[in-house]
C-alpha cells in the first residue's frame, strides 16, 4: 500500500527539481528523502525520476503519478478545512512544548478552567525543539513552544521565515547549572566549568540549529566530548540528575518548588554567558481558536510569574 506522505514528498521533489531543495523545504534529511524515494519506487515497481546532472526529472510514468497526487493533496486539504468546520464547537488543542516550569503551569491551569466542559480532546506533548518544529511544519500539533540557543537566534529566525512560521519570543532568561542537593557542588555559591569537568550533562535531545551541521555544534559545545547524556522527556531528565550526583543540567533557572520537588538546587556558572530565548510558533496559515488563545491567556499569566518569582 502506498505511504501518501511519502507520494507527497516525491511530489514536492518533482516540484523543486532537487533532492536537496525539497528536503530543506519538507524538514527533512536529503539521505532520508533519498532513501524514502527510492524505496516508494521499488514499493510500487515504478520509476518516478530520471536522475540527471541537472536535477530530478519526472518519468513518463512519474509525471502521470504526481498528477494524481496532487489531486490526493487537494482532496486532503478539503478533508482537513471541512473537519475544522465539524469540531468548532469542540473544545480542542493540540501542543507540543519544551519542558518548563511555567509552561507546565499553565497547562495545568488551563485544564482547571476547563474540566466541566463534556466535548473536550485536548493533545499536549512534551518533547524537544527539533520534534516540536516537525510537528508544527506537519500540522501535527497547532502550536508549538521551543527553546534555542540565543547565539543562533538568527538562525531560527530565518528557519521561521522560509517555513512560514509565526514566531513570538515568550522568555529570555541566562542559564545556571543544576544538579543534585546531595552533590558537593552544593555547597558553593558559584562554580565554574572546571568543577563540571567530571561530571557528565544531561541534555534534552541532541543540538538542533538550522543551517549548522551537528558537528559544527558539538566543536562549539561546552560540555565535554563523550560527557553528554541526552534524555527526551524533561521530568526524566530531572529525575536522572536527582538522583545521580555526578550528573548536572545547564539550563534556565527552575522554581524552588521545582527545585524541592526533585531535591536539586541551581548555582551560576562564572565565566559562562550561555542564554536561552522561548518561542511560541504556529503555522502563518493557522488561525488560532478560542480555546487556543484561552490557553495562551494561562501561558501568559504564569510567564509573568515566573519572571517576577525566579528570573528577577
Amino acid at each position: 500500500m502506498i505511504n501518501h506522505k511519502v507520494l507527497l514528498y516525491a511530489l514536492e521533489v518533482s516540484r523543486e527539481g532537487s533532492v536537496v531543495k525539497a528536503a530543506e523545504k519538507l524538514y527533512v534529511s536529503q539521505p532520508n528523502l533519498s532513501k524514502m524515494i527510492i524505496a516508494l519506487e521499488e514499493e510500487i515497481g515504478v520509476q518516478l525520476f530520471n536522475r540527471t546532472p541537472k536535477g530530478m526529472v519526472p518519468t513518463n510514468d512519474g509525471e502521470v503519478l504526481f498528477r494524481y497526487a496532487e489531486d490526493i493533496k487537494r482532496q486532503t486539504d478539503l478533508i482537513e478545512s471541512y473537519c475544522k468546520k465539524v469540531t468548532s464547537n469542540s473544545f480542542r488543542m493540540s501542543a507540543a512544548v519544551i519542558w518548563a516550569d511555567y509552561i507546565s503551569e499553565a497547562f495545568t491551569n488551563f485544564l482547571d478552567r476547563y474540566s466541566v466542559e463534556k466535548n473536550i480532546e485536548f493533545s499536549y506533548i512534551e518533547t524537544d525543539t527539533e520534534s516540536i518544529i516537525n510537528k508544527v511544519v506537519y500540522s501535527e500539533c497547532h502550536m508549538g513552544i521551543i527553546r534555542c540557543d540565543k547565539r543562533y537566534e538568527n538562525n531560527f529566525r530565518r528557519f521561521f521565515e522560509v517555513h512560514s512560521l509565526a514566531a513570538e519570543i515568550l522568555c529570555e532568561a541566562r542559564c545556571v547549572a543544576v544538579f543534585a542537593e546531595d552533590s558537593f557542588l552544593s555547597e558553593r555559591k558559584v562554580i565554574t566549568n572546571e568543577d563540571l569537568d567530571n561530571f557528565f550533562e544531561v541534555r534534552q535531545s541532541k543540538n538542533f540549529v538550522p543551517e549548522i551541521s551537528e558537528s559544527q555544534l558539538r566543536s562549539n559545545s561546552d560540555a565535554l566530548p563523550g560527557r553528554i547524556i541526552y534524555v527526551s522527556d524533561g521530568i526524566a531528565q530531572a529525575e536522572l540528575v536527582s538522583r545521580n550526583s555526578g550528573t548536572y543540567m545547564i539550563i534556565p533557572p527552575l522554581s524552588p518548588e521545582t527545585l524541592k520537588k526533585y531535591k536539586l538546587v541551581q548555582r551560576d556558572i562564572d565565566g559562562m554567558s550561555r542564554e536561552s530565548i522561548d518561542y511560541f510558533i504556529r503555522s502563518e496559515n493557522y488561525s488560532l481558536s478560542k480555546t487556543d488563545n484561552a490557553f495562551l491567556d494561562e501561558l501568559m499569566i504564569s510567564k509573568r510569574k515566573y519572571k517576577q518569582e525566579v528570573l528577577l
